[in-house]
Formats: C-alpha cells, sequence, structure tokens
C-alpha cells in the first residue's frame, strides 16, 4: 500500500488515513464463518495487543477476525454496503449471503467483449446457428431408403461445420477453456451462474464506476440471453492501445 499510494499522498500522509478499517490477514473464507476474535496490530512493535477490540480505531490496522464481529463493530448492514471482490468464492459468497451489495471484478471482462463483438466472432457465431437450425429441421425429417445415403451424408456434414464453428469460437477467447461466460455451445457457463448468484454486478476493474454518479441506478435489461455484456457494443466504445 505504501509503494502504491503515499508517493501520491506526500510524505506526511498515511495510506491509512483513506480508510475508515483497515484489517489483515482475515483468512477468507473463514473469515465470514469463523468467530476469530480481532487484534489490534502495533505497527511500531510489531507485535498484536490481546485486547478485546470494541470499536475500529482510525489508522489502525486489524488482524484476524470475523464478519459477526465487524457488522456488530460498524453496524455496517443491509445494500448500504457494496462488496469488491476478484473471486467468487472466497471473496463475494460471504458478503453476499450476509446481505450486502456484492461487486465481482472479473479482468477477463474486456477482452471477451471485444472478442464477441469483433466480425469474425459474429460471423462464426450466426454461422454455428444457422447450423444448429439446420440440423433441427434435418432432424425432423424421416430418412427413407432412397435417400438414407444423402440424409446420413448431409447430417456428417453438418455436424463437421458446426464442430469447426465451435472450435474457431472457442480459440478466439483461450484454446483449452474457451470463453469465460459461454460453453462452445452457448449455453451459460458455471462460472456465469454462479455471477448470478453471487454478484449484483460485475467489471473488469473498479475505475469504471468513476464513470458514474454515487446515486446511479444499475440494473440489466430484460431482454438478455445470457449476461447484459452480451448486448451488441458499439466499435466506437472500444480504446486502441
Amino acid at each position: 500500500m505504501r509503494f502504491m499510494l503515499e508517493e501520491y499522498m506526500g510524505s506526511s500522509d498515511s495510506w491509512r488515513e483513506l480508510f475508515d478499517v483497515v484489517i489483515a490477514k482475515a483468512n477468507k473464507p473463514d473469515f465470514y464463518t469463523s468467530e476469530h476474535p480481532f487484534r489490534c496490530y502495533d505497527f511500531e512493535k510489531d507485535t498484536l495487543a490481546f485486547t478485546k477490540v470494541d470499536t475500529f480505531l482510525p489508522e489502525k490496522i486489524y488482524y484476524h477476525g470475523c464478519l459477526k464481529s465487524f457488522l456488530q463493530i460498524t453496524k455496517w448492514h443491509g445494500p448500504e454496503v457494496i462488496y469488491f471482490g476478484d473471486h467468487l468464492f472466497s471473496d463475494l459468497r460471504g458478503p453476499s449471503k450476509a446481505g450486502w451489495r456484492t461487486a465481482a471484478i472479473i479482468h477477463e471482462l474486456e477482452n471477451e467483449i471485444r472478442t464477441q463483438n469483433g466480425d469474425s466472432y459474429r460471423f462464426e457465431q450466426a454461422k454455428f446457428h444457422i447450423i444448429q437450425e439446420l440440423l433441427g429441421r434435418l432432424h425432423s425429417t424421416v430418412a427413407t431408403s432412397q435417400n438414407r445415403a444423402a440424409y446420413k451424408t448431409l447430417m456428417d456434414e453438418l455436424n463437421d461445420e458446426r464442430r469447426q464453428a465451435r472450435g474457431i469460437m472457442k480459440n478466439m477467447f483461450n484454446g483449452s477453456f474457451g470463453a469465460t461466460f459461454v460453453t462452445d455451445t452457448g449455453q451459460e457457463s458455471a462460472f456465469s451462474y454462479h455471477i448470478h448468484q453471487y454478484a449484483d454486478v460485475y467489471t473488469s476493474k473498479p475505475e469504471n464506476f468513476l464513470l458514474y454518479l454515487p446515486e446511479a441506478w444499475l440494473h440489466a435489461p430484460y431482454d438478455i440471453k445470457i449476461m447484459p455484456h452480451h448486448l451488441k457494443v458499439p466499435a466506437s466504445l472500444f480504446k486502441e492501445y
């Protein structure tokens, strides 16, 4: 924190002045379910005090603790609190169950939005859906003894084309794992499901919220199929670096 902040604040200022409470070694995710007490850290002596912590003092650092004690001391309950984290299970699941608002930081998001809005990806995506439609129509057609060979040949060709389009789209994101939010078949991934479960909002970095007023009301469109960011985004919104 000294490295990141204090050279911009002046030699007499401490980064701890920026925060109401500073907690270190919280041992997440146990922090959300345990009943470990808080300990006040002596910055100069490098020791921990064993007196009971009933209040959080300015510019102090506290070790360990648990969510239950934290809520009792701060009285920060309900949707007035928003918790930022970049790991769904160790960061966001506990605060979400405690009734706080949660914001997921997903670093891969910007690249995925850029990829899925590219012409090459849109082409393969449209191709994939057309093939799916053709396969559905073909399955509803009853093959006769006269056209059985042609039926099988067409079925194999369509399946090959679909497999090829799926592979191309996967490699545009990650050759080993594909996209973060959707599966190779275009369905919601397990990661997307957990985002719905534990995150009220998600973004690629916290600085994105600087573009909005604190009173801004964020909500998802009603007609989304997978995730809000799967809406078509104009290319003019992307910056080239």
